[in-house]
């Protein structure tokens, strides 16, 4: 079902040389993942008596999609006001940390893929948390150190249009006012409330009274979090690891059980990197090298996918026996590559190429599921928690960002700094903690270098495969967003050698599937994926034709943002 929205026409603050205005404004629930713009300006500008040019142009235009429909919210604001997409994404980040502090925290971290219309080249901003070298006798519980607020101002630094401090107010107002909270949250909350309230600050933040956590629909303020939000805004992004504000965090983390030196503190700076490539067909898809590598995995997959097509059956048994088998492919190489860094020293750009893939694909039968060679010792320790969130954004400039967060467990180390409200980020590595299921996918054409795609997956070990069945129906498929995230996902077990299907799986596929040799395993849910897609392009030279959902799997929601100019 396509989603229906309303269309509302607001006026918007007049600026010189600008006589008015119109906005259109349409959210996707995530009961429907999301909607089609399907040319909106030329009927709107006929209903409003507007003359209409063959390149005249939005001039705002904005999409956003996360897991938090607050968070969506927040980034469709910063569009409406004028700000880029980067701007967006950073007052959607620190949103996040508020509203949902399971997953996302200022002391964690993540990775974003950028791609700006004034560059060719897609950036990896990588700030991801590792894991600090402090120790002291005080310290029972291993954290890593905090990147999340350097990895934001070096986005706005380098895209944004808007100030730091007006990107900051809508997570300050949300932690003074509170916020109510979803079900996600709540359900995060109600899993971990035990271990989590062993700690008194959390406890004191999360819990109602009598270790009973707050249950979803209950409005939540978080004050200690508000003072440093409004201190990061005020005195920059600097004093969060340099000034008053990272004394008292080191302090908080010592106090808290966790491990954070002040010179690591001071020293840890985000990196841009260049992105792992590779053309498919008219696109050149782009990801983040390891060790985030749910991009990787999934790219694999879908060059496994084209490789395998050929002599696969076409019908909807097939393409799932070729998803599986591809996912089982794919998850079984990274276990070749990944070592006990995660795959950080490791070069695999040459295992995203079609010859590679097709090397894989080597003993694929459309008939039978391939034998599972034992992958226990290797696997033994790659825990792909689901622990993670994540978001894309784009905006009429052709500038897209599209972010992973994580805190490498839910609500991290289980410890809050006190006085700080900050929940602490779990060191990597400690019991096999890993980003791994971290690393989102943009698209870009391979004539023009226009932003064409963005994927932004989480939900663990299903990440990667999650995005890499919405690669395939969108990519291949030619299908549009609303259809693929509605379609059921599949993914491989790759050390019990089972099919993992969605509960909301065919029955005949299913039957069809467990008849051609599969183990089939449930599932409820096979990741959880926000996507664009703009398959003409962005910037575009008429009124851009895109679509935008978020997972109907999850809570979060999609918008859209278009302002039109008018004349007398």
């Amino acid at each position: 079902m396509k989603f229906q929205s309303s269309q509302t026409v607001a006026r918007v603050p007049r600026r010189r040389n600008w006589i008015a205005a119109t906005a259109l404004m349409a959210v996707g629930l995530s009961g429907c993942g999301g909607f089609d713009i399907t040319e909106p300006i030329p009927s709107i500008k006929r209903a409003t008596g507007t003359k209409i040019t063959k390149n005249d142009v939005p001039r705002i235009f904005g999409l956003a999609a996360s897991d938090d429909r607050i968070v969506t919210t927040v980034g469709n604001s910063i569009l409406l006001q004028g700000g880029s997409a980067a701007d967006a994404a950073v007052a959607m980040t620190f949103t996040m940390g508020v509203t949902l502090p399971s997953r996302a925290s200022l002391a964690g971290g993540g990775v974003c893929l950028v791609k700006s219309s004034g560059e060719t080249q897609v950036q990896v901003l990588d700030f991801l948390p590792p894991a600090s070298r402090a120790q002291s006798v005080n310290s029972d519980r291993p954290t890593a150190v905090p990147t999340m607020v350097r990895g934001m101002a070096a986005l706005h630094s380098k895209y944004g249009k808007k100030t730091w401090r007006e990107l900051l107010a809508p997570a300050r107002n949300f932690s003074r006012d509170g916020f109510i909270l979803t079900q996600n949250f709540a359900d995060d909350l109600a899993a971990l409330a035990g271990p989590l309230f062993a700690d008194p600050a959390s406890r004191t933040v999360f819990s109602i009274g009598r270790g009973k956590p707050y249950p979803s629909g209950r409005r939540l303020r978080q004050i200690d979090l508000h003072t440093v939000l409004g201190q990061i805004a005020g005195r920059g992004a600097g004093d969060f690891y340099t000034g008053i504000l990272a004394t008292r965090l080191v302090e908080a983390v010592a106090a808290a059980g966790g491990t954070l030196d002040p010179i690591e503190l001071r020293d840890y700076l985000p990196r841009w990197t260049k992105p792992l490539s590779v053309q498919v067909g008219p696109h050149i898809l782009h990801t983040s090298p390891p060790p985030a590598s749910a991009g990787i995995v999934a790219t694999q997959m879908l060059q496994m996918a084209i490789a395998g097509r050929e002599i696969s059956e076409d019908s909807e048994v097939g393409r799932g026996h070729l998803m599986a088998e591809a996912a089982r492919r794919a998850l079984s190489d990274r276990l070749d590559w990944l070592g006990t860094d995660f795959g950080r020293s490791a070069s695999v750009g040459g295992r995203l190429t079609p010859a590679y893939a097709k090397k894989l694909m080597t003993g694929f039968s459309p008939d039978k599921p391939s034998s599972t060679k034992s992958s226990a010792n290797k696997q033994k320790f790659v825990h792909e928690l689901d622990a993670s969130t994540s978001f894309v954004v784009a905006d009429g400039s052709g500038l897209a960002v599209a972010c992973t967060l994580t805190m490498h467990h839910a609500f991290g180390a289980g410890r809050m700094a006190p006085g700080l409200g900050l929940i602490l980020a779990a060191a990597p590595g400690e019991k096999g903690r890993n980003p791994l299921p971290l690393g989102p996918v943009l698209s870009t054409g391979v004539q023009d270098g226009r932003f064409r795609h963005a994927f932004a997956a989480s939900g663990g070990s299903t990440a990667a495969t999650g995005m890499a069945n919405m690669l395939f129906h969108v990519l291949l498929g030619k299908e549009s967003l609303q259809n693929a995230n509605k379609a059921a996902r599949l993914h491989h077990g790759v050390t019990t050698g089972e099919t993992v299907i969605e509960d909301r799986e065919d029955k005949d596929r299913l039957v069809r599937l467990i008849s051609l040799g599969h183990r089939v395993k449930r599932l409820p849910t096979i990741g959880r994926v926000n996507a664009i897609a703009c398959p003409a392009g962005l910037p575009s030279s008429g009124p851009p034709v895109c679509e935008v959902v978020a997972d109907v799997r999850g809570e979060g929601i999609a918008t859209s943002v278009n302002i039109l100019q008018q004349e007398d």
